[in-house]
């Protein structure tokens, strides 16, 4: 399933992404990989990371705890 990412960095520290497809354990990890390349290819080092859920219908166990893992990926690389 080929999740579409709209990512903007609003400001030089902050990115904001939008997910317009529902969560699952079938896109987790996908969701996982897409979140941590754009944080890894941004202009600069991110102090924020926003993920818009306003298009997002559901959110399933699996996906919600993978959603834990790229915050805790930017927290270990201060």
């Amino acid at each position: 399933m080929r999740i579409h990412i709209d990512a903007d960095v609003a400001l030089p520290s902050l990115i904001i992404c939008r997910f317009k497809v529902p969560l699952s354990y079938a896109n987790a990890e996908f969701l996982m990989d897409e979140v941590l390349s754009t944080i890894r290819t941004a202009p600069t080092r991110p102090r924020w990371f926003v993920l818009r859920f306003d298009s997002i219908e559901d959110v399933d166990y699996v996906a919600a705890n993978m959603l834990m893992e790229p915050a805790e990926r930017m927290e270990g690389n201060k």
